[in-house]
């Protein structure tokens, strides 16, 4: 209810294929890693920062992981091309990936020739190796602090991140 009127009608599925990009829980542990469906509610959770700190934004609806937070960097650069192509000014990626894709950096690039803004989360691996799509340039990479203003615990860090905000 809080979104009622902020979500285009862009919205997108890639893990799925299909125009609904509602998160749905499936119940089962994907990923092998003891949680069930750790990352549903995750994409819906950043829209509702974004009404929050942006409230004339409109929001453009595209999935790109599954319950368990898994994915292919090749889907969120096939969801990069299809939010330029749809209008949008501004990207948010609220998730990293370990490894560098040429197909994401191509989206990237394409996007800022454009005029997109993209930024991206620096990534919560406590660590100051590189993560992406936030360590591809022009992208603008975002790590978290804590309520002390420090960085927070979880947070990546290192000289390719470009800001921090409040994370905690």
């Amino acid at each position: 209810p809080a979104m009622a009127g902020r979500l285009t009608t862009e919205g997108y599925d890639f893990v799925d294929d299909d125009a609904d990009p509602n998160e749905a829980a499936n119940g089962l542990d994907d990923d092998n890693d003891g949680l069930v469906d750790e990352m549903a509610g995750h994409g819906t959770f950043v829209a509702g920062l974004v009404t929050l700190v942006a409230p004339d934004a409109q929001i453009m609806a595209l999935r790109v992981l599954d319950s368990d937070g898994v994915g292919r960097a090749f889907l969120l650069a096939e969801a990069i091309q299809y939010a330029v192509q749809h209008g949008a000014d501004v990207i948010n990626v609220s998730l990293s990936i370990p490894y560098y894709s040429r197909a994401l950096e191509n989206a990237l690039k394409d996007a800022n020739k454009r005029g997109v803004v993209v930024v991206a989360a620096a990534g919560n691996d406590s660590r100051s190796n590189r993560s992406y799509p936030a360590a591809i340039q022009p992208v603008i990479a975002v790590g978290a602090t804590n309520d002390e203003d420090q960085r927070a615990d979880y947070s990546n860090f290192g000289d390719w991140v470009d800001i921090a905000a409040p994370g905690d």
